[in-house]
């Protein structure tokens, strides 16, 4: 895929009409809100598992903090990365943790363009495919999760979120064993170690490559990618006491499925009191 000139963006911004500037702005609007969100209400405070992070930042300038610390177990969760880019900007902050609310949200937009992309692809650009657009915004930036965008420490699943888009982004655009491949391989790594629900994007990718009629090769090699990721992940990993059975579903079916259903309607239901 090749990447557009300044000039060439320049001239494409230059063309659009008032229909298509306004359905933009309205794609634009829930990320902006999002940002005056924080702003407004991000509160500079440690909580939570966020004590946990605190000894880490500590050993960190001490010069002593371990890889296997950074790949140790939090709850279900490896948060290798998380906890590198919390270390990043608790170093550059003093951990100010404002610095993560405005990293996830950044993920997000970041999260939003990939997918932009993929449906302009498909769609195009005009002013009625830039409006029928605008409830992805509004879904990826709605308020109603004030618990992720007001607590830092939820960046975590920000980063496996965005892993999980970069490597179906690149499979898309992935015809053989290449870089992007890899770098798609990179965006499964990412998401699999930075939250638990991460390592879905191996099966999630395996079946988009066999529906998408790619080589097999390429199916071959990322299913042993992930299970050498799944494999490392599952060393020396033990379930938390607190959490339910593993085989939770198949033993309440019926409120596994009403959990499923209210976590997936829940960005699109109110709460009236």
């Amino acid at each position: 895929m090749r990447i557009p000139t300044l000039s060439e963006l320049a001239q494409s911004v230059r063309s659009l009409s008032f229909n298509e500037w306004l359905a933009l702005l309205l794609v634009l609007a829930p990320a902006i809100l999002e940002v005056a969100y924080i702003r407004f209400f991000g509160v500079n405070v440690v909580s939570w598992d966020q004590w946990d992070f605190v000894p880490y930042i500590e050993k960190m300038f001490q010069h002593n903090l371990s890889l296997s610390e950074l790949f140790s177990q939090h709850n279900d969760h490896r948060l290798f990365f998380p906890r590198i880019v919390m270390l990043a900007l608790a170093y550059i902050s003093n951990y100010n943790n404002l610095y993560e609310m405005y990293f996830s949200s950044a993920l997000t937009f970041l999260a939003l363009a990939l997918i932009f992309s993929m449906y302009k692809s498909d769609f195009g650009t005009s002013a009625k495919m830039l409006m029928a657009f605008i409830p992805v915004s509004f879904l990826m930036f709605n308020l109603k999760q004030y618990g992720n965008i007001l607590w830092g420490f939820q960046l975590q699943v920000y980063l496996s979120v965005i892993g999980f888009i970069i490597s179906i982004y690149l499979l898309d655009r992935s015809y053989k064993f290449n870089i992007k491949f890899l770098l798609a391989v990179f965006g499964g790594i990412l998401a699999s170690y930075s939250f638990a629900n991460g390592l879905a994007v191996w099966p999630a990718g395996l079946f988009f490559i066999l529906i998408s009629g790619k080589e097999k090769i390429m199916a071959a090699f990322w299913s042993f990618f992930g299970l050498m990721t799944a494999t490392l992940y599952f060393i020396n990993w033990v379930r938390p006491v607190s959490n339910p059975s593993t085989f939770f579903i198949l033993e309440h079916p019926l409120k596994g499925l009403l959990y499923f259903a209210c976590n997936i309607g829940s960005p699109l239901g109110l709460i009236i009191r």
